[in-house]
């Protein structure tokens, strides 16, 4: 094993005992330190002593590491640009989509119709049957088309049994206008 110089470390000893480091004559030339190390100085005095300073092997030895998975890149199959989906969109059986609509529809209470254009209706309705420009307080707009929307909910679902008694699902406009016809609501 080759060391480099970095691995030295050079002082000076000029009043080393045999004492020092152990008994007898031999005893100052190598030293184990309390951390491990062996330390080897010259016994001379009066010349520069170098002190040579080994790892101990079972100290510092590397710890085993095991390497993280890496997922290999995706590959893109197909030929389609639409790489921005990476969920696949989910496809519902034929009747459930109208289904889940119905029972969202029940369970809320907002209105139905934006109050914009229903707005704008009332506004032109009223002006067919008045010439004057009749101003409409934001109550009595809501209450309006909140009978509105009742309305046409009982109508359409009349209707939808007489598309049901026909034997049908499709609803068609005779079967809106035999539920007008029965209401007794003809020239509306």
């Amino acid at each position: 094993m080759n060391r480099t110089p970095s691995h030295y470390e050079l002082g000076e000893s000029r009043d080393l005992k045999p004492s020092t480091f152990g008994e007898g004559e031999n005893s100052g030339v190598s030293s184990r330190s309390s951390s491990g190390q062996v330390q080897y100085q010259c016994i001379f005095p009066d010349i520069l002593s170098v002190s040579v300073m080994r790892r101990d092997t079972s100290s510092h030895r590397r710890k085993q590491v095991t390497p993280k998975r890496r997922t290999p890149p995706r590959t893109r199959r197909g030929s389609g640009p639409s790489e921005a989906s990476p969920r696949k969109k989910r496809r519902f059986r034929p009747g459930m989509r109208a289904l889940m609509e119905i029972r969202k529809y029940q369970k809320s209470t907002d209105l139905l119709l934006r109050k914009g254009p229903f707005s704008r209706l009332v506004r032109e309705v009223c002006q067919i049957f008045s010439r004057e420009n009749l101003m409409w307080q934001a109550y009595a707009l809501l209450a309006l088309q909140e009978a509105t929307e009742a309305f046409l909910v009982r109508l359409f679902s009349d209707a939808n049994l007489c598309a049901i008694h026909a034997k049908r699902v499709t609803l068609y406009p005779k079967d809106i206008q035999l539920a007008r016809r029965i209401r007794g609501v003809e020239n509306m």
